[in-house]
């Protein structure tokens, strides 16, 4: 065979092995150079933040205005008799607001997202209201005792979406002096 034929039939080959290899590793392998790195950057937050929101969100749901109950339950086993099972919930235009009474008098203050909760009433249970926008996942509760700090607890609570049921539609009557927020109804 001439030289030449067979320098460029080891070239054909050296080439064909190098694009076949390649291609492989750029499926299993981040890539390395170019804008590549950038749209890798983003898929990652994409689904990090993806991630994060895990659940069933409010808007999802399609629930007209009113008042409602769901249940709620809590992760950890030993810790599942502090709240109470069956909840009220309100959906407004804005938000969902929870009434989440605890078993017993021991905690003063709730702590949801880095935001402090006080209890509802100065006497009898821990009763407190506060707003989610998540469902059927788990939502890390503060419960803080303002005498003694050894006593906070944190707790997992997860409101279960399935569970919704409709009590009150939300009507002009419902409403507060014309500002179009709805106060809960609570009973003791």
């Amino acid at each position: 065979m001439n030289k030449r034929v067979m320098a460029a039939s080891l070239a054909a080959i050296i080439a064909l092995t190098m694009f076949t290899g390649c291609s492989k590793k750029k499926a299993k392998e981040e890539p390395t150079s170019g804008l590549m790195p950038v749209i890798a950057t983003e898929k990652k937050e994409t689904e990090a933040k993806q991630a994060e929101v895990k659940g069933t969100r409010l808007k999802d749901l399609n629930l007209a205005q009113g008042f409602y109950t769901l249940n709620a339950s809590v992760k950890e086993e030993d810790k599942k008799d502090l709240v109470q099972s069956e909840i009220s919930m309100q959906v407004t235009s804005k938000e969902c607001i929870v009434v989440l009474h605890l078993n017993g008098d021991t905690y003063d203050t709730l702590k949801v997202n880095s935001k402090r909760y006080e209890k509802l009433f100065d006497d009898g249970d821990s009763t407190f209201q506060f707003p989610i926008s998540l469902f059927d996942r788990e939502n890390k509760i503060t419960l803080l005792n303002s005498s003694n700090k050894d006593d906070d607890t944190v707790i997992s609570v997860i409101f279960d979406s399935k569970s919704i049921k409709l009590v009150e539609e939300y009507s002009e009557d419902n409403e507060s002096k014309g500002d179009g927020n709805v106060t809960l109804k609570i009973e003791k």
